[in-house]
């Protein structure tokens, strides 16, 4: 026998089971969450990216005043 939506063939028929309600505001936030998140981690690898340059031209420029003097 088949059932149609919301229906018990023991105890006649029951609520139908409500579909979940999508807000706009709760995705707008997931997805504004998502997008800090990847910002944050790329300005993490361009801040250490930047910071090893700056470490390594340090120390070129700390060996040649050394060879000079």
């Amino acid at each position: 026998m088949v059932l149609a939506l919301g229906q018990n063939s023991a105890r006649g028929l029951t609520p139908p089971v409500p579909e979940p309600v999508v807000d706009a505001a709760v995705e707008t936030r997931v997805y504004l969450q998502c997008q800090t998140q990847r910002t944050a981690s790329m300005l993490k690898f361009i801040g250490g990216t930047i910071g090893i340059i700056f470490l390594i031209g340090l120390l070129v420029v700390i060996g040649l005043l050394a060879l000079i003097f």
